[in-house]
């Protein structure tokens, strides 16, 4: 299937200068980096787009961890022609950042649910709940303001699925609860995954997750 071309970002915001400007000095100048890459982030989910209309789901996901964190990653939706990175000091790039404000609309797993699952949801008292495929394509809608929060309450999501959004995520504002990326564990899946839009401080987002898990 051959997607017609969109035009990228930058190809609407020539006027931006990011490829001008320099990463943070302990970044730049570390020899400590992780490197994580999933390809592709949600691909499963894309096999059947006539049926399911869901190609968005599908990411390539590029992270870099430096000393633990996240400082920088890359989704990139395949289909769509888009690309979004993000890097710490910087910004979040290829995305026009709206949260989501006034509604609580959850965005969580399409293929991994049970019930502790359901019960985190229900707990939770959305507005409503989108259920969608890929950890990347979460975090786009965080950053979209199509969603206000990312809970994903089962294993599955393994730390190569999250290191690229979190830094994106990280770069906008906001973050992805207690995950610490080392080049040992990347292929452990996560117990819990749970992620606000760049609307709240990284403070209020865990008084938030505190509030409702």
């Amino acid at each position: 299937m051959i997607m017609p071309h969109r035009p990228t970002h930058l190809d609407q915001h020539r006027e931006l200068t990011l490829l001008g400007k320099d990463c943070e000095a302990a970044a730049s100048s570390s020899r400590n980096e992780q490197f994580s890459l999933n390809f592709i982030d949600g691909y499963h989910h894309a096999r059947v787009p006539l049926v399911l209309g869901i190609l968005q789901n599908a990411t390539i996901l590029i992270g870099l961890a430096l000393k633990g964190r996240p400082i920088a990653g890359v989704i990139h939706q395949p289909f769509w022609n888009r690309t979004v990175w993000g890097l710490e000091g910087v910004g979040t790039i290829g995305v026009d950042v709206h949260p989501l404000r006034g509604r609580k609309v959850i965005a969580t797993t399409r293929s991994h649910g049970n019930e502790l699952m359901t019960e985190t949801l229900q707990a939770m008292n959305a507005d409503e709940v989108l259920k969608v495929g890929g950890a990347g394509y979460k975090v786009l809608l965080l950053l979209e303001g199509k969603a206000s929060a990312y809970v994903f309450a089962s294993k599955g999501c393994n730390k190569w699925d999250t290191c690229a959004p979190e830094a994106v995520l990280r770069a906008a504002g906001t973050f992805i609860l207690k995950n610490i990326y080392s080049c040992n564990d990347v292929r452990y899946s996560l117990s819990f995954s749970f992620a606000t839009g760049p609307s709240k401080s990284l403070f209020s987002s865990t008084n938030y997750i505190s509030e409702i898990v």
